[in-house]
């Protein structure tokens, strides 16, 4: 697979792309918002990799990269799964609003994450573009780009592109409970990796953390 040719462009770090009807997309994962599973990892995969079984096919694909290149490999730094490989439609999903998102947008990895109030995830950079809806959020909801000292706030029900190959943080910083709600995936066509004769990738930069 080639590297994105997408440069990294400040001015494009956030891009609204449309609009749609959240609730259309939220009801289908009402069944599964109290599973226990889903719980434990802040959300609900869409997507999955080949021939995961349940529970673990609906968080697969959830936090640190390194959960699942471990199963594969004794030593948990040899990286061999991609967010491309994360590709299988949930069989729930399928002929549904969330099919005809993927297929639409070309996705690859579309899970639904929350992130309760007062919270933040680490900073850090991943290895595509990302494709971002928020559901529930508010004012106090922002995505945080160090590197520029620049924060985004993400309006609801508005389809968004982030160029999440910059190091990023993404903050929950609302004092009433507040439950920041986002269906996100990636880009097929902004892969910013390689792999060698061993399937292992190669990244283009360090410090890649997968959420």
């Amino acid at each position: 697979m080639a590297l994105s040719t997408i440069p990294i462009n400040e001015d494009k770090l956030v891009t609204e792309i449309g609009d749609i009807d959240g609730e259309k997309i939220l009801k289908h994962f009402e069944p599964y918002f109290n599973c226990s599973v889903a719980k434990d990892f802040g959300g609900v995969a869409v997507q999955h990799r080949e021939n995961i079984p349940s529970p673990w096919k609906w968080v697969d694909g959830l936090r640190d990269i390194g959960l699942y290149t471990s199963y594969y490999n004794k030593d948990s730094t040899i990286q061999d799964v991609g967010l491309e490989d994360f590709c299988v439609i949930n069989e729930v999903f399928r002929n549904t609003v969330l099919e005809d998102i993927i297929n639409q947008y070309n996705l690859v990895s579309t899970r639904l994450l929350w992130k309760t109030s007062e919270r933040c995830y680490k900073v850090h950079v991943d290895p595509m573009v990302s494709f971002h809806i928020p559901l529930i959020t508010d004012e106090h909801n922002f995505f945080y780009f160090p590197r520029y000292k620049r924060g985004f706030t993400l309006e609801k029900n508005k389809i968004y592109i982030v160029d999440t190959r910059e190091n990023h943080t993404f903050v929950n910083a609302s004092h009433w409970g507040l439950k920041r709600i986002h269906l996100m995936a990636s880009l097929a066509d902004s892969l910013d990796y390689t792999r060698d004769e061993n399937n292992v990738l190669i990244l283009d930069r360090d410090n890649y953390k997968f959420y």
